[in-house]
């Protein structure tokens, strides 16, 4: 009888899975674990680092130093991150984004324990107070004060601090933005304690700069500002920047400044300028005439050239001015014992002063003519218009 082979009933061979694209391969390969966080980090014992001289040689008060030199912020320097010639807000020092380089923080565990909060504390913070067309386009104007109230409450938090101590704080207030209360909400979180606070304000900030009006600078927002003051700050400067053509003007509403203007702090302390001259700065750029598509030609020097003026005065503690051997106004000094606020006071006002006679300020340069600087504003931009600000 013949033999015949047996035949197994096997299972249908199953279908190869269908190749993963390349792309797709290498992007699993090469893919990265999710950033640790700081608890993570701190969670885990640090190295003592004993063979490093920066640990075991120099102080800790000598390796902040160094830690504070190397988390300092500077100006980008990548030619595609400099903002726009034609904009209001490229300036000196702020011809591009600021930023810090935290490569340092990645370098051990025991250096991020240490200056982990450098960044945020060393740097300045800054704030235009303004239309977003006249703030850079990476700064919100909407949400940046809440964001900055919420990371210094995070931050203190973190710290086991009440507050959270930074070098200081820059605006860029238009006038009427200053005036309706903008800076006092900013100044107003209790998790922040800043240094210093400089107040700059711009030639095109001024009220009706577009008409050439005389400068004028009121002082009803001051008191209000100064119930904000933290305990640390005692350093308050403002710079006053216009056309170099208007250098008297400003001149004279500085020195109206210094004998009239004080800021009191809650603790009693009284921010006031020297009389004598030694909290007075000046200081010069050239600038562009062109912003919003519109070229300013009665304010230029030169073809699309704006020569600009500047000038500063220094609020600091009285006792520090008058150990230095400066004078403070008998005016200031006396108001300032009775918490003497008054509006009219405080009013920098310039009546003998007249705008230039220039029947045609600037040159529209915009390639859609129904676009221009001031129209197709919102409701909220018509009202502030009405009071004297523009976009």
């Amino acid at each position: 009888m013949a033999r015949t082979k047996s035949v197994w009933n096997r299972a249908p061979e199953p279908e190869p899975e269908p190749e993963q694209p390349r792309f797709l391969s290498r992007f699993r390969r090469h893919s990265k674990k999710p950033a640790p966080t700081p608890q993570d980090i701190l969670t885990k014992s640090d190295n003592p680092q004993s063979g490093s001289p920066l640990f075991k040689l120099l102080p800790a008060e000598v390796r902040n130093q160094i830690f504070a030199l190397s988390l300092t912020d500077y100006e980008d320097p990548s030619p595609h991150k400099h903002y726009a010639g034609d904009t209001c807000f490229t300036r000196p020092s702020y011809f591009a984004p600021r930023k810090t380089d935290t490569a340092l923080l990645r370098t051990c565990r025991a250096i991020y324990r240490e200056c982990r909060f450098l960044p945020f504390m060393l740097t300045e913070q800054l704030h235009w107070l303004s239309f977003d067309v006249r703030a850079p386009p990476e700064y919100d104007v909407d949400n940046a004060v809440e964001k900055l109230h919420a990371t210094a409450k995070e931050m203190a938090q973190q710290m086991g601090q009440e507050r959270v101590q930074i070098e200081g704080i820059r605006v860029f207030p238009q006038m009427f933005k200053l005036e309706g209360g903008e800076l006092e909400r900013l100044l107003g979180t209790p998790y922040m304690d800043p240094k210093k606070l400089t107040i700059t304000i711009r030639h095109a900030d001024w009220w009706d700069w577009e008409d050439d009006a005389p400068l004028r600078f009121e002082g009803s927002w001051i008191s209000d500002v100064s119930e904000e003051l933290s305990p640390s700050l005692n350093e308050i400067c403002i710079e006053m920047e216009t056309l170099e053509r208007k250098k008297r003007q400003v001149d004279r509403i500085a020195k109206m400044m210094i004998e009239r203007w004080f800021f009191k702090k809650p603790d009693g302390t009284v921010l006031v300028a020297d009389t004598e001259g030694s909290t007075r700065q000046e200081s010069r750029w050239k600038g562009t005439s062109r912003w919003h598509d519109k070229r300013w030609v009665r304010d230029e020097t030169e073809e699309g050239v704006i020569d600009y003026y500047i000038v500063s005065v220094t609020f600091w503690p009285r006792h520090i001015i008058e150990r230095n051997g400066g004078k403070i106004s008998k005016l200031v000094s006396k108001r300032a014992e009775t918490n003497d606020y008054d509006d009219d006071e405080l009013s920098l006002r310039l009546p003998d002063e007249t705008a230039m006679d220039f029947p045609r300020p600037y040159i529209d340069e915009s390639i859609d003519f129904g676009w221009c600087c001031g129209n197709d504003t919102s409701d909220e931009e018509e009202e502030a218009e009405g009071s004297g600000a523009r976009q």
